[in-house]
């Protein structure tokens, strides 16, 4: 009967020990009291102390990113650009997590943000060359976005989309002499960033129809050509940091870092499509070619941020920052062939670097 209750017994002290270590919380553990949109007693704010101001429980922020991206080492861009050109991009980061009253705490978070630079060049065509375009190029890229006459010819410049997962552990440290508070975080780090490489031509001529009677009808033919690439870089790793923050009356100062090493799992999907036609039989001829590679390399990198937060209500607060955040080498962009004479675009070993602003909201953070 002893030995039956001891192993009985033992997982649930085990559970308990490790009760701390735990990725989520009880919902219900924490007894909040729910007016998050009470006024700030700013009296009674002063008169805390610094780990008492130091909020617990669950948070959560939502900011809108604007950060600047460098474009791919790619034909597109001159050798003088290559590493300091890059494009404005809009997106999303949302944080959450909670903190126990003994210091010890998870946070999560998502990030989304794209870009999309285009060089855009409208031919202007016939009607008759115009309806085989429409009909025949459509189906590949969706149809003319034009109610007159005229073809759109695209080449991409910057083009990408980066999405991200992290889970850390966080442990909160006693507050510094003048109420600074120091939190380590350790975790792991999942990255996508998908970039598209576009080249299009679109190209009409005046031919002969009967090419061995040089008093023939001559006759437009159509030629368009694309080559899209589409690469995935997978990127999966660890992560460790700290986040340091600081309060005076309504504002919250705060500064956060991060340093990753990655596994970059690389797909490079690549797909050529040429058609060419006649205004007068309207017959088309239609090729395409389909190329697949995979890579694997690493990826060291770091992500800062620098905030400050404006109390508004009791537990709601308005805050703006800065951030920067550096993908080393082993990012793949890029696809379509180079120019003669310089270096060789669709490398797997380019770097990737984004920083800007933010704004947004948080609650209970």
């Amino acid at each position: 009967m002893a030995v039956v209750a001891l192993v009985l017994s033992a997982p649930v002290v085990r559970a308990q020990g490790h009760y701390d270590e735990l990725p989520f919380a009880d919902p219900f553990e924490f007894d909040p009291d729910w007016q998050w949109f009470a006024p700030v007693d700013m009296q009674h704010l002063e008169e805390l102390s610094p780990k008492k101001r130091a909020n617990t429980g669950w948070f959560g922020a939502y900011d809108v990113t604007r950060l600047w991206v460098t474009r791919p080492e790619s034909a597109n861009t001159p050798l003088s650009d290559k590493g300091v050109a890059g494009d404005w991009g809009t997106g999303h980061r949302l944080d959450l997590g909670f903190m126990r009253e003994n210091g010890h705490g998870w946070t999560g978070g998502f990030r989304s943000i794209g870009v999309s630079q285009y060089h855009v060049l409208l031919c202007e065509i016939e009607k008759d060359l115009f309806d085989v375009a429409v009909a025949q190029i459509g189906d590949i890229i969706g149809g003319s976005p034009f109610n007159y006459r005229a073809f759109p010819v695209r080449n991409s410049i910057n083009v990408g989309n980066l999405t991200s997962f992290e889970l850390n552990k966080t442990w909160r440290k006693q507050p510094y002499r003048y109420g600074g508070i120091f939190e380590p975080l350790m975790g792991i780090r999942y990255g996508n960033f998908r970039d598209t490489a576009l080249a299009e031509s679109f190209l009409i001529t005046e031919e002969l129809e009967d090419p061995a009677d040089p008093d023939s009808e001559t006759i437009d033919v159509l030629n368009w050509n694309s080559n899209r690439t589409i690469t995935t870089n997978r990127m999966l790793g660890g992560q460790a940091g700290f986040r340091y923050f600081t309060n005076y009356r309504r504002w919250k100062l705060s500064g956060e870092f991060r340093g990753f090493l990655v596994a970059n799992f690389q797909t490079n999907d690549r797909v050529s499509n040429s058609i060419s036609g006649t205004d007068d039989e309207f017959t088309t001829v239609f090729t395409s070619v389909h190329s697949y590679r995979t890579e694997q390399s690493g990826v060291w990198g770091y992500e800062i941020r620098l905030e400050s937060a404006y109390q508004v209500t009791k537990n709601i607060a308005l805050r703006g920052g800065l951030e920067a955040i550096n993908f080393g080498r082993g990012i793949w962009r890029g696809g379509f062939p180079t120019i003669v004479g310089q270096d060789f675009s669709n490398r797997d070993e380019q770097k990737l670097f984004l920083a800007g602003f933010t704004f947004g909201a948080e609650l209970n953070r």
